[in-house]
């Protein structure tokens, strides 16, 4: 009887990773696409920025739309194991930084 609940706790939590890996992959798609998409805003912005004579914020502007496409195409290949094993590490490392990433994320 032990075997047989310890294998049924196993199928279903079997099944239910392989529900949340299925969800994970089009959010992630999802996800990529925005990030693309905000980097590429940032840099028409820098553009207008620069026509308008602030090579500074067109700078700062073109900066972290390459910092965006980076992380995006940083997702692109990871499965959600190495995407939490990424987070995990970043929170030990960097404890302010992630609190801020996860705030920034928030209020996007």
């Amino acid at each position: 009887m032990k075997e047989n609940i310890r294998s049924k706790a196993a199928e279903v939590a079997g099944k239910a990773k392989h529900r949340v890996e299925g969800q994970y992959n089009q959010k992630r798609q999802q996800a990529t696409s925005e990030i693309h998409h905000l980097a590429s805003a940032l840099r028409g912005a820098a553009d207008n920025v620069r026509n308008d004579g602030s090579s500074i914020s067109a700078t700062l502007l073109t900066r972290a739309a390459e910092r965006l496409d980076t992380l995006g195409s940083s997702f692109t290949g990871k499965d959600l194991d190495g995407v939490v094993g990424d987070v995990q590490r970043l929170a030990r490392r960097n404890p302010a930084a992630f609190i801020g990433g996860a705030m920034l994320i928030g209020f996007a």
